[in-house]
């Protein structure tokens, strides 16, 4: 209780110290002349007051939802695979006796972007995974009588696992998991409790789909790429053939060279749009006539899959060039497919619902 007092306390001072410095910040600013450091001041003011205001509000928000009662989630495993069911434990304890409801969890995965031009930046949100469990419509609390409540929800066996990079410096990506927890609660602010996870590939062992007859393109009848299969795992070997032709009205090359990489495409719209290409893997062959020629390129383990999102799509591609002196190089390029290591699958595995969520009831243990 004290806690929360406390937090009351505190949100009611800095919103009051938050008011009194807009107040004074605009006193300052309309009765000083302009472009003098009274002005800037008062600007100044302003700005600090608004910050103080709303980190008051919030601090008595939270106040007011902590006298009423505290949440605590607990998530097993901790760090779960694709396709996995989580074990939620969620501790209740109430401060006054009192009926909530409903209680609710919700799985949310969402992508996120945050784009750097100049001094203008973008940031971009899109929920991708959202399930929600209803675990009851009332729930009779006791006060300081802590109580115990068990479900489960299943993580998505085709969503994105975690994932963060930044490209370069203007852009960074991420997808995040968490848990939420919430309970309405009457008379106070509903209380809130969220969980992260950290969301790894999944691990079911699914066989690579080969086709029959490897694919290839052909590019000014010169130079013509086979590749074993067009879809990989994480750590695996790519290999291939190439083979030049030598035609008389060509120019010969210095060199053929294959690269193994990555695209990276993010923007919600279409003035926002970056892209970056990376190579993880290449190899350089001397020109012979009419001779395939073999190689094997890795896919690195630390690579990311790949993905085709509302904000963000990582594409793989397997390029063959032929480097040709005082004349433009020949190309050719095939998309690649790279899913995760393919190990075990998990011992239990539980699909969702036609809800994108396993109703479990809710079962109460009273500590």
């Amino acid at each position: 209780m004290k806690y929360s007092i406390g937090l009351i306390l505190t949100g009611i001072v800095c919103g009051l110290l938050g008011l009194a410095g807009m107040a004074l910040g605009g006193w300052l600013f309309w009765t000083t002349p302009s472009r003098t450091w009274w002005d800037e001041l008062g600007a100044l003011i302003i700005v600090l007051g608004f910050i103080f205001f709303g980190g008051g509000v919030s601090t008595l928000i939270q106040g007011l939802t902590a006298s009423t009662a505290v949440a605590h989630v607990a998530v097993v495993p901790a760090e779960a695979r694709l396709g996995e069911t989580l074990t939620l434990h969620i501790t209740l304890t109430p401060r006054r006796t009192l009926r909530a409801g409903p209680a609710t969890l919700t799985l949310n995965g969402k992508e996120f972007i945050k784009l750097w031009s100049g001094h203008i930046t973008w940031s971009h949100t899109a929920q991708i995974v959202h399930q929600t469990l209803t675990l009851a419509e009332t729930v009779d609390l006791v006060a300081n009588q802590p109580q115990t409540y068990t479900a489960q929800l299943t993580l998505p066996l085709e969503a994105m696992p975690t994932f963060y990079r930044k490209e370069v410096l203007d852009c960074k990506l991420a997808f995040d998991w968490e848990i939420a927890f919430r309970l309405r609660l009457p008379g106070s602010p509903d209380l809130k409790e969220a969980v992260s996870l950290h969301v790894l590939p999944q691990a079911a062992k699914r066989p690579i789909v080969v086709s029959p007859s490897a694919p290839s393109l052909l590019t000014t009848d010169s130079l013509h790429l086979n590749v074993s299969r067009t879809t990989s795992a994480l750590g695996d070997a790519v290999t291939g053939e190439i083979t030049w032709f030598d035609l008389a009205d060509a120019a010969r090359p210095r060199a053929l060279r294959i690269e193994l990489g990555y695209r990276t495409v993010a923007g919600k719209w279409f003035w926002e749009k970056r892209r970056w290409e990376h190579v993880v893997d290449q190899a350089t062959l001397s020109p012979l006539p009419s001779q395939r020629q073999r190689f094997t390129l890795r896919v690195t383990p630390e690579s990311p899959l790949s993905y085709d999102g509302r904000l963000y799509q990582i594409t793989w591609f397997l390029r063959a060039v032929a480097d040709r002196p005082w004349a433009p190089d020949l190309r050719v390029e095939l998309p690649l497919r790279i899913l995760p290591p393919f190990n075990e699958a998990p011992s239990m595995l539980q699909q969702p619902d036609a809800h994108g969520a396993r109703q479990s009831p809710l079962n109460p243990s009273h500590a």
